[in-house]
């Protein structure tokens, strides 16, 4: 469990920063201590039990009626608070023309949430949004949407996908 959360923290960084690091540069996830606070605040008061993966980043595992359970990581970042879920990694993935068209209707049949594939081949999903202006009820119906989509877009990918559960 430990090597599964190390492993999609290291994805989730790596694309979250494989466009804006310099070479030079170590990238981090910057948050001040308010934004954090209230983060964290916001997470409390959630209700869901949520586990802290690094700075700045946290887990909640959910359980889908087609995928039986699925982690949705939450990162602060920049005021920003991007949900994000692997679905898929790329070795589990059968692309084809097909499957990509899946996803771009996906795109257009779920509000708020993009499906996309990162740098390293991996199948996501991931909503956006600004730490400034959400509250309690927008984190929460946010964590909703995504895993609700996650479950919903799992059961037309399955016939793209190595691994059946």
């Amino acid at each position: 469990m430990k090597k599964f959360f190390a492993a999609l923290t290291l994805v989730t960084l790596t694309f979250i920063f494989a466009g804006s690091a310099h070479a030079q540069d170590k990238p981090k996830l910057n948050l001040d201590k308010a934004s954090t606070a209230k983060l964290i605040s916001m997470l409390e008061a959630s209700g869901y039990n949520y586990a802290k993966a690094a700075d700045n980043v946290w887990t909640i595992k959910f359980k889908g009626n087609e995928l039986p359970e699925f982690n949705v990581v939450i990162i602060g970042h920049e005021g920003m608070i991007i949900l994000l879920t692997v679905i898929a990694e790329k070795k589990d993935l059968k692309p084809s023309p097909e499957f990509y068209q899946k996803l771009l209707k996906f795109n257009d049949d779920f509000d708020r949430v993009k499906f996309g594939i990162d740098e390293d081949g991996d199948l996501f999903t991931r909503i956006d949004l600004s730490l400034r202006i959400v509250d309690l009820q927008e984190l929460k119906l946010n964590l909703e949407q995504i895993s609700a989509a996650v479950d919903e877009a799992y059961v037309g990918l399955k016939p793209y996908l190595n691994k059946k559960n």
